[in-house]
């Protein structure tokens, strides 16, 4: 390190005093360009823990790049000495399972997930759909407020993932992209079902496909989110931005997305705000 830390790099040096936040445990963390030295790597490893740990302390963050502003529920463009915009982040943010747009089969108080959730019982359960459409969004508020270790499998390898499942006390195992496990994950799972652990699952295979990988799958709740309707668009655009888009703007974004995902429509609208807030023209 030499004297000082005179032959740490910048970027370690960020990466340290992030260390050493998240070692007391905040309720919040304070960022201040917070990546600004680190490489696209090391970058990406911290957006990848604050991902994860997003549910245990709220983040208030400085930033000029855009992609790690994206982590946040809400985003506050600053411009001329004020806040000229305000956007939400691509994963629809809500609470409760009543805010969800469009899976109104699943979010209705007599429907099978609402009652499950309501009960405080959760069993183990496997969400599966397209991409883009609430998945994660129903998973983060099934573990909110309980003791559970939370996991995206795209970033993870095989060993990291065995290794969190053996040595995690938690009884609630989260996992986004089910999909992406390996024979060896897979058995781990299945003993740590066995010993009494729930599984909280996103995936965008049909279940069915999947217990023939992965025997365990057979053991765990199924629901199936459908793909957005045009009206669902309407609602969150209202949403998000309440008198900030004309409806022919707005017609014309659904027209040119509608079908594709709840995700992808946020990010188009929220393209769309920011233009009209900087004066610029804009082409769909």
């Amino acid at each position: 390190m030499g004297e000082d830390g005179i032959n740490i790099s910048g970027g370690q040096q960020q990466l340290i005093a992030f260390a050493r936040a998240l070692y007391r445990s905040p309720s919040l963390l304070l960022l201040d360009e917070p990546t600004s030295a680190m490489d696209t790597k090391t970058e990406q490893f911290v957006i990848n823990l604050l991902q994860e740990r997003a549910n245990q302390f709220a983040i208030l963050l400085v930033t000029h790049r855009e992609h790690l502003a994206k982590i946040s529920n809400r985003v506050y463009l600053l411009g001329q000495g004020r806040a000229i915009v305000r956007t939400i982040s691509d994963t629809q943010q809500y609470s409760k399972l009543s805010e969800i747009v469009g899976q109104d089969h699943l979010t209705n108080t007599n429907s099978e997930l609402c009652q499950m959730v309501e009960s405080g019982r959760l069993q183990s359960t496997i969400l599966w759909g397209q991409a883009g459409i609430g998945k994660t969004t129903i998973l983060k508020i099934l573990i909110e407020g309980k003791h559970f270790v939370y996991v995206d499998a795209r970033y993870k390898t095989g060993e990291e993932l065995s290794q969190l499942i053996n040595l995690t006390d938690a009884p609630i195992i989260a996992i986004d992209e089910l999909q992406r496990i390996d024979e060896k994950v897979a058995k781990n799972l299945t003993e740590a079902i066995e010993q009494g652990k729930i599984l909280i699952a996103t995936t965008t295979f049909n279940p069915e496909s999947l217990a023939e990988r992965y025997p365990f799958v057979s053991s765990c709740k199924t629901f199936e989110l459908h793909p957005p309707k045009r009206e669902d668009f309407y609602t969150i655009a209202q949403r998000i931005a309440p008198q900030q888009v004309d409806t022919a703007i707005l017609d014309e974004i659904i027209d040119t997305i509608e079908g594709v995902s709840i995700r992808r429509f946020i990010k188009v609208l929220n393209f769309y705000i920011k233009v009209k807030h900087s004066n610029r023209g804009i082409s769909l």
